[in-house]
């Protein structure tokens, strides 16, 4: 209805002239779908290689070198986080890789040292057990002798101090063939 000439106007249009406009569109927005979704999936793909990729590198590496693979790195060529992350790695490696090399270095040394002190000890207990032996001979001998000779003819306290320096020299005896005999046990 037209106000100002005071009529109506009636305009009839076929259901297929109506629609082919929108059958127009549609394809164009099918288009327009799919070739969002392509960047979409595009976008996706260069975020996955350039943020998981070296997270996944980063665990791999840290994996590695906590089963004992010190010799493990990250190659990771980006400046951010990530990258400045699998430098940081690299660093702390490379730091408990050198005191690790330091350390077995010191075992190393100290292993030798202890091999030349045992050697030194087992040489002086088999030196000191036979320079021992003689002496001891001499007064296990002479207190033996005493022991027959003057048992029962002094008096009851002397028997006993005799008994006891006889008993000693056997004890101590026994303690220097011990002590030559882990000498010998020590070489072989």
């Amino acid at each position: 209805y037209i106000k100002t000439a005071d009529i109506s106007l009636i305009v009839k249009l076929d259901e297929s002239e109506a629609l082919s406009r929108l059958d127009g569109m549609r394809s164009s927005l099918f288009m327009a779908i799919v070739g969002v979704s392509i960047v979409i999936v595009i976008v996706a793909i260069l975020i996955a290689r350039n943020l998981i990729n070296p997270i996944h590198k980063l665990t791999r590496a840290a994996e590695l070198f906590s089963r004992g693979d010190l010799d493990s790195r990250v190659e990771l060529e980006s400046t951010d986080e990530i990258g400045i992350l699998g430098e940081t790695f690299n660093i702390m490696a490379n730091s408990l890789q050198e005191s690790n090399n330091d350390l077995e270095s010191r075992v190393k040394e100290r292993t030798v040292d202890l091999r030349r002190s045992n050697q030194d000890l087992e040489q002086f207990a088999y030196v000191a057990s036979h320079d021992l032996q003689e002496p001891l001979r001499m007064v296990s001998s002479y207190t033996q002798l005493l022991s027959r000779r003057y048992s029962g003819k002094l008096d009851s306290d002397a028997d006993e101090f005799i008994g006891f320096a006889v008993d000693g020299a056997k004890r101590m005896q026994s303690l220097i063939n011990d002590l030559l005999l882990y000498s010998r046990a020590g070489r072989q």
